[in-house]
């Protein structure tokens, strides 16, 4: 028995070793959708869909990748560490009179700095991106979620690719609200992003998935299935 017992805890210590460890590698989808966008335009209302799936990777970060098809096609991968701070950044979009562009990032001595290209217009200079800044991409509506993970309020820096300039907001908690899906109410906390030159508005579920986004009064995208 003095034999047998320490080898069985050994091999139990292994396996439990082996499990936690199997656990905490394995990346956890918290979240995946479609957003129906509505946007009132000069040229009459145009909708768009947005697919977007979130995934927290082995390293405690995330991975959003959205998908977006309407008058034009995007596809935006972004990779953040725990805080939602981008880490690699890729995008690539066509359609709006056939023009196509491509923004990519690289890392330049632990900073990330991205830059892009376009059959149309002239390239615009590379940004590095300041520590503590966020990123909002063209096509990531859900790209609001990352907001969620601070305190509110707070101040907000975020990098506008589709501006290409950093910008500051305030970050508020409107109060709780509900949002309308599949002819339902449904539960939501609603938060605002006010001082850029766009603002923002999201509501998150009690388990901080993404229910609906608005930019300004003209532009309003909606869940389509409830989570």
């Amino acid at each position: 028995m003095t034999r047998t017992v320490p080898a069985l805890l050994a091999v139990a210590t292994v396996c439990s070793i082996g499990s936690a460890q199997g656990s905490a590698q394995a990346p956890q989808t918290l979240d995946s959708g479609t957003l129906t966008a509505t946007a009132v335009t000069p040229m009459g209302t145009r909708t768009s869909t947005e697919e977007f799936t979130i995934v927290r990777n082995a390293d405690k970060g995330f991975t959003m990748t959205t998908v977006s098809a309407g008058d034009r096609r995007m596809r935006t991968v972004l990779t953040t560490d725990s805080l939602g701070m981008p880490l690699t950044y890729e995008h690539h979009g066509i359609g709006g009179e056939a023009v196509e562009k491509t923004i990519k990032s690289n890392n330049d001595g632990g900073a990330l700095v991205i830059s892009e290209s376009s059959t149309r217009n002239p390239p615009f200079a590379p940004f590095r991106v300041p520590a503590n800044t966020l990123l909002f991409g063209e096509g990531g509506l859900a790209q609001v979620w990352f907001l969620g993970l601070g305190v509110v309020p707070r101040d907000v820096a975020y990098f506008d690719t589709g501006f290409w300039r950093e910008q500051k907001a305030r970050l508020s908690d409107a109060g709780p609200d509900s949002v309308t899906i599949e002819g339902s109410p449904v539960a939501a906390s609603h938060f605002v992003l006010e001082g850029g030159l766009r603002k923002r508005e999201f509501w998150l579920d009690s388990q901080k998935r993404v229910l609906k986004v608005s930019q300004g009064s003209s532009f309003v995208a909606v869940r389509t299935k409830r989570p």
